[in-house]
């Protein structure tokens, strides 16, 4: 007997079950799974406060409100690869996303992986700049760091491509 249906239990009565012993699973709760849970449009389920949640998801949309992955030195994995059962991969950033910030000054979005060569190239840009004015030989007097002409966003995501125009 297994006590508990999360994602766990299967793979446990499966091992033990390849091994000639016949396995009962109890869950308390009116779906399997423990943490995972994937919600399909029309799937209800009611909260600890008693209130009924429905997804509203259009046909072929899921949400995976569970865990975010399953490590992959988990039984649990092997069971899926023995079984042929589809696992998508886990993306933690999506480098080929568009993002657009209209108070940074963005005007159209750019891919993430732009935003943020741009970003790493400003700051190398303002610490080579520090660095030079830093080393310059001191004269008794303070002089300021030259500003970076620069901009910090690629020119896909401020609308400028080349030079700006001549007031």
């Amino acid at each position: 007997m297994i006590v508990g249906g999360g994602i766990a239990a299967p793979a446990t009565a499966y091992g033990l079950g390849k091994a000639g012993y016949d396995c009962t699973i109890l869950e308390a709760r009116s779906r399997t799974g423990g943490r995972n849970f994937t919600v399909r449009g029309g799937d209800s389920t009611i909260d600890t406060y008693g209130h009924r949640q429905t997804a509203h998801f259009s046909d072929g949309q899921y949400m995976n409100a569970g865990p975010a992955r399953i490590p992959q030195w988990m039984v649990t994995l092997d069971c899926c690869r023995e079984l042929d059962v589809p696992i998508e991969v886990f993306t933690n950033v999506n480098a080929h996303a568009h993002i657009l910030d209209e108070e940074a000054g963005m005007k159209a979005p750019v891919r993430y992986r732009t935003a943020k060569a741009d970003a790493y190239g400003c700051v190398a840009e303002l610490l080579s700049t520090a660095t030079r004015a830093s080393a310059a030989p001191s004269s008794g007097t303070a002089t300021p760091a030259p500003t970076p002409t620069r901009t910090p966003l690629s020119p896909r995501a401020t609308g400028r491509h080349g030079p700006s125009p001549k007031a």
